[in-house]
C-alpha cells in the first residue's frame, strides 16, 4: 500500500465535498460565506479533487497490473470484475437512494426511465445534457468515466508502450484543442464530464508510472523527499491561488496536471516527514473510507439541506457544514466496514478465480 497516496484520497474527496456546499447551503443561509475564511470551506475549485483521482487511478492500476498484464499473468475478465466489484455495489447502493428520493410522482415519466437506465448501465457520462450526467446521485459521472478508463486500461498500456516517443504530443493535443476553440456552453461536459476527454488523465497517470519506476530510488529524491513534499504542496496551493487568470476550460480540465502528477509522485516515494504523518492509522482510515465518502456525501448534503428547509434546526451555516461533514464521515465509515469491503472480499472470493 502506498499510504500517503491513501490518505490523501481523503484530502482530495473533501474538496469535492467542499465543493458542493456553496450552491446548496448559501439558498438558504445567505452570506454566511461571505468573509474569507469561510470561502475556503466552501471550494469553489472543489472539482479539482476529480483530476486527482483520475490521474491517481491511472497511477494505482499501472502500480498493481502492468507486470501482471505484460506477463499475461492476469485475465482481462478476471481484471474488469474486480474493478466492477469494487465500484458496482457502492453505485447501485447510492443511486439506489437517489432513486427512492426521487421518484415520487415521476413514474409516468419516460426521461426519468431513461436516466435511470443510464445511471444503471453507468453510461450517464457519455451523455451531454446535464439532466442526465448530473442526475440522481450527481457525483456518479466520475464512476461513469472510471468504467470507461478500466475497459479501456490494456488497450492504453499498449498504446503509451508503443507510441512512447510521441507521447508528449498526445498530451499536448487537449491543449490545442481547448486553445483553439471558442468558449461555448457545451464546454463544461466537453472539457470536464467527456470521457473521452477525460481519458487524457488517466493517460497521464499511467505515465506517472513509468515515471515512478525510474526516479523512486533515486539518492537524491529520497535524501531530499521532505522538502520535496513541501515543495509539491506549496505548487499546488500556488496554483490554485492564482488560478483567477487562467481560463475555465483550462481549470476543468488540464491546469492542475504538474502539480498534481508532482504530488502523486512525491508521496508515493514515502520518504519525507510529510509522508510519514499520512501514513498515521488515522488518515489511513480516512482514505481507506473516502470511495464511501465521496459516493454519499452530495446525497448527505441534499437530505440536509431539505430538511433544515423544512424545520429551520439550524441557522448557522457553519453548523450545517459540519453535521453533514460528521454525517459524511461516520455514514461512509459504517458503509465501508459492513456493506463495502466485506461485499467486495465476498464477490472477489466468489468470482474470481486466480
Amino acid at each position: 500500500m502506498l499510504k500517503p497516496l491513501t490518505s490523501l484520497r481523503f484530502v482530495f474527496a473533501y474538496m469535492v465535498f467542499s465543493g458542493h456546499l456553496g450552491g446548496l447551503f448559501l439558498s438558504y443561509n445567505e452570506g454566511f460565506l461571505t468573509d474569507t475564511f469561510a470561502s475556503y470551506l466552501s471550494m469553489s475549485e472543489g472539482y479539482l479533487g476529480v483530476s486527482f483521482f483520475f490521474i491517481l487511478s491511472g497511477f494505482i492500476l499501472s502500480y498493481k497490473y502492468k507486470e501482471a498484464f505484460l506477463e499475461k499473468s492476469i485475465k482481462f475478465k478476471d481484471f474488469i470484475l474486480a474493478r466492477v466489484f469494487r465500484i458496482y455495489p457502492l453505485h447501485l447502493f447510492t443511486f439506489g437512494i437517489a432513486f427512492f428520493l426521487s421518484y415520487y410522482g415521476r413514474l409516468g415519466d419516460l426521461t426519468f426511465w431513461l436516466k435511470s437506465l443510464s445511471n444503471t448501465l453507468l453510461v450517464q457520462s457519455f451523455i451531454p445534457v446535464k439532466e442526465y450526467f448530473f442526475s440522481f446521485n450527481g457525483v456518479s459521472w466520475s464512476i461513469s468515466n472510471e468504467m470507461f478508463f478500466y475497459t479501456l486500461f490494456p488497450v492504453l498500456l499498449l498504446t503509451v508502450a508503443v507510441l512512447r516517443k510521441y507521447i508528449v504530443f498526445i498530451l499536448l493535443l487537449p491543449v490545442v484543442i481547448i486553445a483553439i476553440q471558442p468558449t461555448t456552453d457545451t464546454h463544461h461536459w466537453v472539457y470536464y464530464i467527456n470521457p473521452f476527454f477525460r481519458v487524457f488523465d488517466f493517460i497521464l497517470g499511467i505515465l506517472l508510472y513509468d515515471f515512478y519506476l525510474r526516479y523512486k530510488e533515486n539518492a537524491w529524491v529520497k535524501h531530499n523527499a521532505t522538502l520535496l513534499e513541501s515543495f509539491a504542496i506549496v505548487f499546488f496551493l500556488a496554483c490554485y491561488f492564482f488560478r483567477s487568470g487562467i481560463s475555465q476550460d483550462f481549470r476543468w480540465s488540464i491546469y492542475y496536471w504538474i502539480p498534481m502528477t508532482f504530488l502523486i509522485f512525491i508521496f508515493s516515494i514515502q520518504r519525507g516527514y510529510i509522508s510519514h504523518i499520512l501514513s498515521k492509522r488515522v488518515l489511513i482510515w480516512l482514505g481507506e473510507i473516502s470511495f464511501a465518502f465521496y459516493m454519499i456525501h452530495q446525497l448527505v448534503i441534499q437530505v440536509l439541506w431539505i430538511i433544515n428547509y423544512k424545520f429551520r434546526l439550524f441557522e448557522n451555516g457553519y453548523v450545517l457544514i459540519a453535521i453533514a461533514l460528521i454525517i459524511s464521515i461516520l455514514g461512509s465509515g459504517l458503509l465501508y466496514r459492513y456493506f463495502e469491503k466485506p461485499l467486495n472480499i465476498y464477490l472477489r472470493k466468489k468470482y474470481i478465480h486466480k
